[in-house]
């Protein structure tokens, strides 16, 4: 359950001794290497890097269409998805304006504004819920902060706001009363969580100075009327994924518990492998295809959209689509699969299924489905064949922060002509027994 998560990831993050609250930070000290950085420091002591003073998050047009697809998908499952678009650290700061160089000139922070306001109106289009969190984000700045002030992440106070956004869009979906209730309690542990901060530490190493380390006080967590753990039986209605700003320090599953009065799971845990990461965690698992939650709740920044860590797939990623889409849809079993084959894979390329010619599988509407006993594979290639010589090649790449569950999803591309075969590329050291299947999508 959601409580011995919350409280088990905690732990782990190596709470400290209880001390009292930090004071508020002092001015930082001046830095001719973070000022040539492009670092924006204010009187009041917060840090922002260049990447919080970006005016424009426009996703791609190709990105969004992407997204359109990976929403109709949620939707053939009958899986509302709410969106938590996190704005700039920038953003919520009226008084930061005319600052700094984020995106080559100097800070404009009514571009800014709607540029989250265009993102957010392209995605509810593409078919998500999206509540708009600047105005709870701005009304904390001057309170107890949405953002800490040398971090990139929101505060307790922020993720409670957050949470309070979610919950009043969710209780719009049709049927929401029926959902299983829950009720939490989040109180004290006389702990804290201490650390300089994403951008603290980034001015520390370039400045040789040390800054005093931002305090987080930390929670006991208990859920009453919870559903199972999504990893050990059906889930309960709501799951959580997205960045390390869903790890429990914050309490947004808490909260988000306690606004919507249902169960939540917060799947990240913390992992911190990024919004595409958690997702297809979630998605790749058999949990997902036995029984899907009503509402997934989708955490990440604007800055998402472009591409920033290499160690984790992005949603600036295109090919990372071909997966995550069909993945939504859970695969198929031997009765309904379109074409199917039991393989043992070895180092090299092995065919792996041959088509028979009357099939006529073609188009993002199938895909190939493919499992394996032991999960050893991690990344390695598919190369599918077509009748009018087309040859289309995807990788799935591996990874450091998502490791496999020996379970892949790749969409077909849009060949004009119908399947062939598939054969697969394998890595050395790989070996054992897999199934691959080819699928025809629910909402294909």
């Amino acid at each position: 359950m959601i409580s011995a998560l919350l409280l088990a990831s905690t732990l782990a993050w190596g709470a400290k001794e209880s001390k009292p609250a930090a004071p508020p930070p002092p001015p930082v000290p001046a830095c001719e290497k973070a000022n040539a950085k492009h670092f924006v420091v204010t009187d009041d002591g917060w840090i922002f890097n260049p990447q919080d003073l970006l005016t424009k998050h426009h996703g791609k047009p190709e990105i969004l269409a992407r997204m359109t697809e990976l929403g109709a998908a949620f939707a053939a499952q009958d899986v509302k998805v709410v969106i938590v678009l996190l704005p700039q650290r920038a953003m919520v700061r009226p008084d930061i304006t005319g600052l700094g160089d984020g995106n080559g000139g100097l800070y404009n922070r009514a571009e800014a504004l709607k540029s989250y306001q265009d993102l957010r109106a392209k995605l509810i289009k593409a078919g998500y819920i999206v509540p708009d969190l600047m105005p709870v984000a701005e009304g904390l700045a001057k309170k107890e902060g949405f953002f800490f002030s040398r971090d990139h992440h929101w505060t307790q106070a922020g993720a409670k706001a957050a949470a309070q956004s979610v919950a009043a869009e969710a209780k719009k979906i049709p049927g929401f009363g029926d959902w299983p209730k829950a009720t939490v309690s989040i109180t004290p542990n006389g702990q804290n969580h201490t650390w300089s901060g994403s951008r603290g530490n980034a001015w520390q190493e370039l400045c040789g100075q040390t800054l005093p380390e931002q305090v987080v006080p930390l929670n006991d967590v208990k859920v009453t009327g919870a559903a199972a753990g999504l990893l050990d039986g059906p889930p309960p209605p709501v799951v959580l994924i997205g960045t390390s700003n869903t790890h429990p320090r914050f309490d947004f599953a808490a909260h988000l518990v306690d606004a919507m009065g249902v169960d939540v799971i917060n799947a990240e845990q913390g992992a911190n492998g990024g919004p595409v990461a958690s997702l297809q965690r979630v998605v790749t698992g058999e949990t997902w295809t036995q029984s899907r939650p009503k509402l997934v709740v989708w955490e990440f920044s604007m800055a998402e959209f472009k591409p920033w860590r290499p160690d984790t797939p992005e949603l600036a990623t295109m090919p990372i689509y071909r997966q995550l889409v069909p993945a939504v849809d859970g695969g198929c079993d031997a009765a309904s699969a379109l074409a199917s084959a039991d393989i043992t894979l070895a180092p090299g390329v092995i065919e792996a299924l041959q088509v028979p010619a009357d099939k006529a599988i073609q188009g993002k509407g199938h895909y190939l489905f493919l499992t394996t006993n032991p999960k050893g594979l991690q990344g390695f290639a598919a190369t599918f064949t077509h009748a009018g010589g087309q040859v289309d090649k995807h990788t799935v790449v591996s990874y450091s922060r998502t490791p496999s569950q020996g379970r892949f999803f790749i969409q077909l591309d849009g060949a004009p002509s119908p399947l062939t075969n598939v054969s697969l590329e394998i890595p050395t050291g790989v070996s054992g027994p897999a199934t691959v299947r080819l699928c025809k999508a629910k909402g294909g």
